[in-house]
């Protein structure tokens, strides 16, 4: 059967002050996605759309949320939609278009989403029936004026290259439309930006097909054309040959022969099992101190929450109580209501108390022994904590809160293809619990920031500094070495050649010396320094051995035809210069690309 997946993003606030901060981006963002899924809406899975917005929004999170989604959830007969409220910029550099996140710096275009790899490497490679990116972006930097066509382009962003990509891969389409740019300030209606206010209007039936009722892209963008104004009016990029409906009935999914890997997808924002812990407000036994929070448990370190699926006026099977008569039946639901109001007044020593003296009634009551996996897993003790949910998942193998604690539990411990897993299962047995889709949406992104953490390359981010960079590096030094030293010599060997050509040698020869050895050890550090010691050293060797070998034969030659002199000043003066300054720029480059945190 086919599905609609969607991603919605939305930024108002970048850490970058060259990103100004914006209004509606987010309120967009999850007007959307609440339209989207609304039953008198859109009409979507809830399970199948995910919200991300704010500071959360980082380039590591966002590639992986659509890795997950495109590459690895998404089936044939699929339609994906990625709607993106926000920055946009284009690198000054090589005219490259890329999405801002909150923590993207406008000057280092490695912390942005590159729209061409993401067609290159995403788009082109998902399997999904059809891929259609919304991109409401506020066009930033001065690359955009030189580029569009008229005042608010949006072409520029994407660019030839992802023009020709796009023509390749068919049902791969985006929608951009101006937000805003240097010229234009964001304009809203109703608390929404202009473009997302008319788009839910014409979702909710003036964009729709008169024959079938369904509503694709090609009738919203036809309503848009007609109902927008000149900044936010919308251009489509792609080419559509199936027609998959935003809204209506979607056509069953087509037989292809490509299989990959599936898995669910999860919504935000963090809550319930993902709190943060507050520190106990008394001293728990022995060593139940409250653990104190370290970097390797980050956000996922969370108290004992999600109460509410932990009250006994919704427990969880509990075999054990319905062999008690009824009064001792009571007396337990009011020992529990005790423990649970202790939780949630992180009062941990005394919850514990009350865990332990419920356990000696009825040791094998599965409620009982979550509240206390749940106060160990506050006091830092998860060991301890997994091994009591390991004996509840052979107690009730078929309960879904239990696999999702022992996936807490699994990803605070750093374990998270096992805490996947087993949210995985909590998801098999309840699909449709968003708190446990928020648990593995948080997984996902802990797991995503360990993986940055470790120094593994970003997703999008091209590989630096191998052995075939060192050798082209090598190359240019030596090439620009012997042009310099060819065009000294010339006007020493060859009189009659016009200066300009030997100048125009020596001048190339120097660019590459100087300019390869500043770039390579501002990005690739010591050994680009070494490498062009080595560079310098020659000249100066050069320089050294014509003086103590050839002086006197030298001189004589110039005495013999005082016209050598301009050259063989030229020759050592030239020889001098490339043996200290490319050393001293490399310096340079090495200092500045540390500060930066360019190294690779």
């Amino acid at each position: 059967m086919s599905r609609r997946l969607g991603l919605i993003i939305g930024v108002n606030q970048y850490q970058d002050p060259a990103f100004q901060t914006l209004q509606f981006a987010e309120n967009d963002a999850r007007a959307l996605a609440q339209w989207l899924v609304n039953e008198k809406g859109g009409k979507w899975a809830p399970a199948d759309m995910q919200l991300v917005q704010g500071a959360t929004v980082t380039r590591t999170l966002v590639e992986s949320l659509i890795t997950q989604m495109c590459l690895h959830q998404a089936e044939p007969g699929d339609l994906i939609f990625i709607y993106f409220a926000g920055h946009a910029f284009i690198n000054e550099q090589n005219g490259e278009g890329y999405l801002a996140f909150s923590n993207t710096r406008y000057q280092d275009p490695a912390t942005a989403l590159h729209l061409f790899s993401f067609v290159q490497q995403v788009l082109a490679r998902s399997r999904a029936g059809e891929i259609m990116v919304f991109l409401d972006c506020f066009q930033t930097g001065p690359a955009w004026q030189a580029r569009r066509t008229s005042p608010y382009d949006a072409s520029p962003l994407l660019g030839p290259a992802t023009f020709n990509l796009l023509q390749q891969c068919s049902n791969r389409l985006f929608l951009c439309t101006c937000r805003g740019n240097g010229y234009a300030p964001e304009q809203s209606e109703q608390s929404l930006g202009s473009f997302i206010y008319r788009s839910i209007v014409g979702l909710c039936g003036p964009a729709s097909d008169p024959a079938t009722g369904t509503i694709g892209l090609v009738g919203l963008y036809k309503y848009l054309s007609g109902s927008l104004d000149e900044q936010h009016r919308p251009q489509i990029f792609g080419q559509e040959t199936m027609m998959l409906p935003l809204v209506g009935t979607l056509p069953e999914a087509p037989a292809l022969q490509q299989m990959s890997p599936h898995s669910n997808s999860a919504p935000l924002p963090p809550s319930g099992l993902l709190r943060t812990p507050q520190t106990a407000s008394a001293p728990l036994p022995g060593n139940m101190q409250p653990a104190a929070a370290s970097p390797s448990m980050g956000p996922m370190r969370q108290a004992p929450a999600a109460t509410a699926q932990l009250s006994p006026s919704n427990p969880a099977p509990q075999s054990a109580v319905a062999t008690l008569s009824e009064q001792q039946k009571q007396q337990i639901d009011l020992m529990q209501n005790q423990v649970l109001q202790l939780l949630q007044a992180q009062n941990y020593a005394e919850a514990y108390n009350g865990v332990e003296q419920i356990l000696q009634l009825v040791p094998q009551d599965s409620f009982t022994l979550m509240l206390k996996a749940q106060i160990l897993r506050a006091a830092g003790r998860l060991p301890e904590a997994l091994s009591i949910i390991e004996q509840l998942t052979h107690l009730e193998p078929e309960n879904p809160l239990i696999w999702s604690m022992r996936a807490v539990i699994l990803s605070n411990l750093g374990q998270y293809e096992a805490a996947l897993a087993d949210i995985e299962r909590s998801l098999e047995l309840n699909p449709g619990n968003p708190e446990t889709f928020s648990i593995k949406t948080n997984i996902m992104a802990r797991m995503a920031e360990a993986t940055s953490q470790a120094g593994q390359q970003p997703m999008f981010q091209k590989k630096q500094g191998g052995p075939l960079s060192f050798f082209i590096g090598l190359l240019i030094q030596a090439a620009g070495l012997i042009l310099g030293l060819i065009g000294t010599a010339l006007p020493i060997f060859i009189p009659q050649l016009p200066l300009p050509a030997a100048f125009a040698a020596i001048g190339l020869g120097t660019a590459l010396l100087c300019v390869n050895a500043a770039r390579g050890a501002y990005l690739y550090g010591f050994t680009r320094l070494l490498l062009t010691l080595v560079f310098c050293l020659l000249p100066a060797g050069i320089l050294g051995g014509l003086y103590k070998l050839a002086y006197a034969s030298i001189i004589a030659r110039i005495n013999a035809n005082p016209t050598l002199l301009t050259p063989i000043l030229l020759l050592a003066g030239w020889l001098g210069l490339v043996a200290l300054l490319p050393l001293l720029l490399a310096i340079g480059g090495l200092i500045v690309g540390a500060i930066r945190g360019k190294r690779q």
